[in-house]
């Protein structure tokens, strides 16, 4: 707990783009480690240590306020910015995560709707009807839910006609191997037509090249996210990013 309290936590944000006009309209806002005496820590390891620790709770809420006070500061650069945040699947079940997005939007002067909060799909299959309440709050304050990691869960898709939800992220490992693998660009392809027919937006993250690229802007995806575009950087380069980024 003295690491988070001390300040090696700091927010890393990566570019989302609107694939019709290539601008940077959002990004996902990511936790980074970086410990004084050992460097950067994988934000997997660091993740899993807070998990197991008890102290995912403090992560999501460094993340949450941090990303309301980035949005405030930014108010006048970027004024139509949106961020996304993770929320670990432990915590999908508990009220408190709406009361913490609440006063963080309370205090920072931050319209709910530039907040976007994201579940993976997998977490949404493990929790069903429990996790509902939670996001149906979270939507009803004006915030945007995400399901993450869209492909991975092996699940039905009924869910989706009764999941309060915004917006559809297709897995990286689809997205990365669409061009070489047929079966990869399938499911591309389908969950974009599905994510349209459930009026969900769709992003694919893991974009790493103009023809990956190319591929999902004649798919009618929406939303582009990967290396391709940036890496995560930290907030200063961002909004440099932004200023000069000319998609």
């Amino acid at each position: 707990k003295r690491q988070l309290k001390a300040g090696g936590l700091e927010m890393h944000l990566q570019p989302k783009t609107l694939i019709e006009s290539g601008a940077v309209v959002a990004a996902e806002a990511l936790s980074r480690w970086h410990d004084p005496d050992i460097g950067a820590i994988s934000p997997d390891m660091f993740i899993d240590l807070a998990e197991s620790t008890g102290q995912i709770g403090d992560v999501t809420q460094f993340a949450i306020q941090t990303s309301c006070r980035i949005l405030s500061e930014w108010s006048e650069a970027l004024p139509e910015l949106q961020l996304a945040i993770n929320i670990s699947p432990s915590l999908i079940t508990n009220r408190d995560i709406v009361e913490l997005v609440r006063s963080s939007t309370r205090i920072w002067g931050v319209a709910p709707e530039r907040l976007t909060l994201e579940i993976t799909e997998t977490a949404l299959m493990d929790h069903g009807d429990a996790s509902h309440g939670v996001l149906t709050a979270i939507r009803d304050f004006g915030c945007k839910v995400s399901i993450d990691d869209f492909g991975t869960g092996y699940s039905s898709l009924a869910y989706l006609k009764d999941i309060p939800a915004d917006e559809l992220k297709i897995d990286r490992t689809f997205v990365m191997g669409m061009l070489e693998d047929p079966g990869d660009y399938k499911i591309v392809e389908h969950a974009i037509n599905i994510a349209k027919s459930f009026d969900l937006s769709v992003v694919a993250e893991g974009i790493e090249s103009k023809e990956t690229l190319d591929a999902l802007t004649r798919l009618h995806c929406d939303f582009a996210q990967g290396y391709y575009i940036s890496k995560p950087l930290p907030a200063d380069e961002f909004l440099k990013f932004c200023r000069d980024y000319r998609g």
